[in-house]
């Protein structure tokens, strides 16, 4: 069997990795976090090219989307490239712990993360 890959979308600083992983029938893809940095030149652009070029070598399927917490760099492709992504077939969706609306302790660091920096 061959080994995993890892793809690494170099669209200036932030986070977006595709895993491919083989299977008996099929590969497994999971992509891991998707954005850019605030102020990254033609950010928006970028990160659309990014997510075209996930759908298509993806077949328009993914096995896993993790987000692996909330900050611009490793999240603002799903809303830049919010229509890409709407065309994806996601299977699963992984957030972090901190997202998790019945856990207490997730709860108030987001209501003091809202103190500090209201919307």
């Amino acid at each position: 069997m061959e080994p995993a890959r890892v793809r690494m979308f170099r669209q200036g600083l932030g986070d977006c990795f595709l895993l491919t992983f083989p299977g008996r029938d099929r590969e497994a893809r999971v992509l891991v976090d998707c954005g850019v940095l605030i102020g990254t030149a033609d950010g928006e652009a970028k990160i659309r090219d990014v997510a075209e070029k996930i759908a298509t070598e993806t077949g328009g399927e993914l096995d896993a989307l993790v987000v692996t917490h909330e900050h611009w760099d490793h999240a603002s492709g799903f809303v830049q490239a919010r229509e890409a992504f709407e065309r994806l077939r996601v299977r699963e969706v992984w957030l972090a712990w901190t997202e998790d609306p019945h856990d207490e302790l997730a709860q108030q660091l987001a209501g003091r993360r809202a103190r500090r920096w209201p919307s």
